[in-house]
């Protein structure tokens, strides 16, 4: 089990409570059923939350880990309970939505070019545009990543800088890239892949 400490402890617990706290502040009232009516209206505004984080990161996953997709794969893929995901010439799985139409690309814009650039990410996670791509290709494909990644590289915006990456000592990995086993696994399906083709 991994415990936090209790700075941060303290911090998740306010991110939590601050939804409460502001509705009971808006509405200006402190008695006992005001309090009651703000503790539900926060509720309410950190459930919402909580399911837009959820179909955010279902949307990115699901979607950004199904193989080579045409336009009319991923309606299947949206649409239908049961979906085949084909698998990527290197053994992955991971898909850049971006490439299979306008669907594709408004799925990408929304999740801000996570699921439509998975493949990108997960080939070269440190990139901050998920795309191969450059210039206004570039901020087409990776809009956000683009703009962020203008940001922390103009002179004009010193206080916003790249990041250090992790700090990984001899023989670590990244956190985000795949295990060993998800390795070996791709490098059989590879082969597969290689001798079907």
């Amino acid at each position: 089990m991994i415990k936090s400490s209790s700075c941060s402890s303290r911090y998740l617990s306010w991110i939590r409570l601050s939804p409460k706290v502001a509705a009971l502040v808006i509405k200006g009232k402190y008695q006992p059923k005001d309090i009651g009516l703000a503790i539900v209206a926060g509720s309410a505004a950190n459930g919402v939350k909580m399911l837009a984080g959820l179909s955010g990161g279902n949307i990115t996953n699901g979607l950004g880990h199904d193989g080579p997709l045409t336009a009319r794969d991923l309606l299947r893929a949206l649409s239908k309970k049961d979906y085949q995901i084909k698998i990527n010439s290197d053994g992955s799985i991971s898909t850049n939505t971006v490439y299979t139409g306008f669907i594709g690309r408004i799925l990408s814009w929304i999740t801000y070019d996570e699921v439509g650039g998975q493949d990108e990410h997960h080939k070269f996670p440190d990139k901050i545009a998920y795309t191969s791509r450059t210039g206004r290709d570039a901020i087409i494909d990776a809009p956000w990543g683009s703009f962020t990644s203008y940001l922390a590289h103009n002179k004009n915006f010193g206080f916003i800088k790249p990041g250090n990456g992790f700090d990984l000592k001899e023989g670590e990995k990244r956190p985000d890239m795949p295990h060993e086993g998800v390795e070996i696994i791709q490098s059989i399906r590879a082969a597969q892949f290689a001798a079907s083709s």
